[in-house]
């Protein structure tokens, strides 16, 4: 049986005016830009005013441009950036000509501050394009992160840092203080790759420092320079989270009701070098953790959860990014766990493993290395071994982009399996173009019948079949006239 599929769609949001994309002057390309951060010994106070002695200073990030419209933005935006011992900061001049329709709803940290006036911060430590944190905040104060490689929302793990904010006679401005200590660096350097983002509610305009193209390339991301970085052992290296909990007529980990149940245990992170972490657990309490759940919509497959468990989110991007092939939770709540992740040059490792009731044991390694800036090779084993149950996954992977708009990736994947039909293999490859606006491909897959990733999330239907799906669109924002954009995209798959 063939399934065809065959979409194409055209809004006709363009602009009638050229006048947006006939810019006189435009800022230089976003990797040709630089800022060398200056050291005080002073500790700004964070109040949002730009007010201490310090800021007078710090040179100016300044010439925002809309990466997605090729054009500058309505209002300018000015960022000063300065360092002490411990600590980066960054104050921002958010110039708004209408401060009356400033707008910012979200109360709530780390919910995501989706359309309210917002600056940020991005911040990639390790220079490779790759692993770029953000730190927002928006009009109101409230903060909001997105923190590279994985992180634990609980901010004994995550770290802290501050934002604060302040009305002005030219719109709002806003300090924003990182620490070093919550960063992962290598000892010794002295960038961070960096851009600064602004999202102006009123006017609907996303602009940034280092214009990233249409195409958000990172490694356009402009530089911090002469940066003096904490070298060494961090103050916190370790971390203890332990816990103890009494309870009548509660449940335990098999789902046996005690009428009296007393049990604790604890959660240690270890932090040797700002890219080496350790992560142990043992006995850890998962009741309190809020219930993840899925839209209602019915389909034939099991949907994608977020895992909410702090061990699984800790470190998750080491593990890649594909459920078919590692799906955190496929692994039971567990006795104890291990978990370690590093970064070391051109290299990044993470491994797992837990054990669980039952004597029912998982394990997940991957190891990934960078072949340049836009291109990766990677190896990863999944492996758990239950009483009726023994399965392991294994994954070679390549994926890139090429200076000239081609890009490419491809997965070879073999599951082995005792205990029920589970040997067989999966292939993926696809092979495209993209430029500025336009962009084409096409996606080949097969996956053979018993093919059984046990700690994966695959399509059932999708087994013992292959597949193909082309596509080609075109889009380009405008910005200006009673048109925002031309969208075009046509698309056919099939499967059998």
């Amino acid at each position: 049986m063939r399934l065809v599929s065959v979409a194409v769609s055209l809004l006709a949001l363009y602009a009638l005016s050229l006048t947006a994309w006939a810019q006189d002057r435009r800022p230089s390309p976003g990797h040709t830009r630089s800022l060398a951060v200056p050291r005080t010994e002073e500790t700004l106070v964070i109040n949002g005013r730009l007010d201490d002695e310090a800021w007078k200073n710090a040179p100016v990030a300044d010439d925002f441009w809309m990466s997605e419209q090729q054009r500058w933005p309505a209002e300018k935006t000015e960022v000063l950036v300065i360092a002490d011992g411990s600590r980066l900061y960054f104050g921002f001049r958010a110039y708004e000509s209408e401060p009356d329709k400033i707008s910012a709803i979200q109360a709530r940290s780390d919910a995501g501050l989706r359309l309210d006036d917002q600056v940020g911060v991005e911040l990639d430590p390790f220079h490779n394009h790759r692993e770029i944190s953000t730190y927002s905040v928006n009009a109101i104060g409230t903060q909001n992160d997105a923190i590279a490689g994985g992180r634990a929302r609980n901010i004994q793990w995550k770290g802290d840092w501050k934002a604060a904010v302040a009305k002005t006679d030219y719109g709002w401005s806003a300090e924003i203080a990182i620490p070093f200590e919550i960063l992962n660096y290598r000892d010794g350097d002295t960038t961070f790759g960096i851009n600064l983002i602004r999202y102006q509610h009123r006017t609907d305009e996303w602009s940034r420092w280092a214009d990233i193209t249409p195409q958000r390339k990172p490694e356009e991301m402009g530089h911090l320079t002469g940066l003096v970085l904490p070298a060494g052992v961090k103050p916190s290296e370790w971390t203890f989270l332990p816990y103890t909990l009494l309870g009548r007529n509660t449940p335990d980990k098999r789902g046996t009701i005690h009428n009296f149940l007393g049990t604790g245990g604890i959660d240690i992170r270890y932090q040797p070098r700002q890219n080496q972490t350790g992560v142990l657990s043992i006995n850890p309490d998962f009741s309190q953790l809020e219930t993840q759940i899925t839209d209602i919509n019915f389909n034939y497959n099991e949907k994608f959860r977020l895992d909410p468990r702090p061990f699984f989110q800790e470190g998750s991007a080491y593990f890649g990014s594909d459920d078919k092939f590692f799906y955190s939770n496929r692994v039971s709540d567990f006795n104890y766990g291990g978990k370690f992740f590093t970064q070391l040059g051109q290299n990044r490792a993470g491994a797992l493993v837990t054990e669980a009731p039952g004597n029912r044991w998982d394990m997940a390694l991957r190891l990934e290395h960078d072949l340049n800036a836009t291109n990766t090779a990677a190896f990863m084993v999944v492996s758990t071994d239950r009483q009726d149950l023994k399965n392991q996954l294994f994954v070679g992977s390549i994926r890139g982009r090429q200076p000239s708009g081609l890009n490419y990736s491809l997965d070879l994947a073999k599951t082995t399996t005792r205990g029920e039909d589970g040997d067989g293999e999966h292939v993926q490859g696809t092979l495209g173009w993209s430029g500025d606006h336009a962009y084409v491909g096409t996606k080949l897959d097969h996956y053979s019948l018993n093919f059984f990733p046990a700690d994966g999330l695959i399509k059932r239907d999708s087994l013992g079949t292959r597949g193909v799906n082309n596509y080609a669109g075109y889009y380009r924002e405008s910005g200006g006239g009673p048109f925002r954009a031309l969208n075009a995209y046509g698309g056919w798959s099939g499967r059998q």
